[in-house]
């Protein structure tokens, strides 16, 4: 888990170790029941998740180790299913990362009922599966934050 982008802070009480519960509700543009079955069947192992803060925006990263390869696979292809499925969602690549899928998407929070803008990324190395994002009530200008998010913990896994 890397740093934060400039100016936020660690959110204690939302960074450390998932469940199969916490990591179901992580993917948060898909239903936690379908999420909770993907991952039981992907044969989620772990989680991980760092959320960090700047007044009412946030950043985070979330680890999803599962038991093979195949499984952090049929993660990526289920959280990317259910971004193209959000009529708010734009899914891009993003060359900067191997193998890396971004997104953009808008929406209303679940906590506060506040309108969102997120960004994120999408990766795997081997069992593992990881995914970064920044959201804000202010629409991005770009995705730099998250991109960078995605190479710092990129190089930081595959580094030896």
């Amino acid at each position: 888990m890397q740093d934060p982008p400039q100016g936020f802070v660690l959110v204690p009480g939302s960074s450390g170790p998932l469940g199969l519960t916490e990591a179901s509700v992580a993917i948060t543009y898909a239903d936690p029941a379908e999420s909770r079955k993907l991952l039981e069947t992907a044969g989620f192992q772990a989680g991980e998740s760092r959320v960090w803060s700047k007044d009412e925006d946030f950043a985070s990263v979330y680890v999803y180790r599962l038991e093979a390869p195949l499984g952090a696979q049929q993660l990526l292809d289920f959280a990317l299913q259910a971004l193209r499925a959000q009529p708010s969602a734009n899914v891009f690549k993003v060359p900067a990362v191997t193998g890396a899928t971004g997104y953009v998407l808008s929406g209303v929070a679940r906590k506060d009922k506040r309108t969102l803008f997120c960004q994120g990324v999408w990766f795997i190395r081997g069992e593992r599966a990881f995914n970064q994002n920044t959201c804000s009530s202010a629409h991005p200008s770009d995705n730099e934050d998250v991109v960078s998010l995605a190479r710092a913990q990129d190089a930081a896994v595959s580094s030896p």
